[in-house]
């Protein structure tokens, strides 16, 4: 039989030094350093260990970790995994982004840095024109099983500039997504 956990109090949590200390009920506080302390809840589910962090403990106090961990335990002895469930909320998140709606919110957000509306009348016709009907629709979060062909496309192989300012605008407006945090972790 396992030993019961002997409860944390709040000073235990401000004072503790590396290690892992449970609070029970699947509560545990995780610290690294001084500075590194979180919250994970630990539960089995079809005899696997599975760990879900919760937060840090600077954002989340005691009483709140242990309502979470309370909430997410009463999940669990209703059958429902939390990481599945979190992981399929994060998912449908995802795909509710489009490039479309990045590369606007990237435009906006760069064009007061461009010196005149010629440029800005440029990106957005780029955009539109060679990005947005191929990838426009697609969630910031897909990813194509193979790497996208490096060849030009006939309709702007001719111009040097077009080609070049098409091929960087994706992957700017792609990187700030990333920035964002708009695009799901990597599994």
């Amino acid at each position: 039989m396992p030993r019961k956990a002997a409860g944390l109090s709040a000073i235990r949590v401000r004072s503790a030094k590396p290690g892992r200390y449970g609070d029970g009920n699947g509560l545990y506080l995780f610290v690294r350093s001084p500075d590194a302390r979180f919250w994970v809840f630990r539960y089995t589910r079809a005899g696997r260990m599975r760990e879900m962090g919760l937060g840090s403990a600077r954002t989340f106090s005691l009483a709140e970790a242990r309502t979470k961990a309370a909430e997410l335990h009463r999940k669990v002895k209703e059958g429902i995994d939390p990481l599945a469930e979190r992981d399929a909320l994060a998912a449908t998140a995802a795909e509710a982004v489009t490039f479309a709606h990045v590369a606007d919110r990237y435009i906006a957000a760069h064009e007061a840095g461009w010196r005149n509306d010629k440029h800005k009348q440029q990106w957005r016709n780029t955009i539109d024109t060679y990005a947005a009907p191929i990838l426009g629709a697609l969630p910031v979060g897909f990813r194509r099983r193979q790497p996208p062909s490096r060849e030009p496309r006939p309709a702007i192989a001719p111009a040097c500039q077009r080609r070049c300012r098409s091929r960087r605008k994706p992957s700017l407006s792609a990187n700030s997504v990333a920035v964002a945090n708009a695009r799901p972790r990597c599994p």
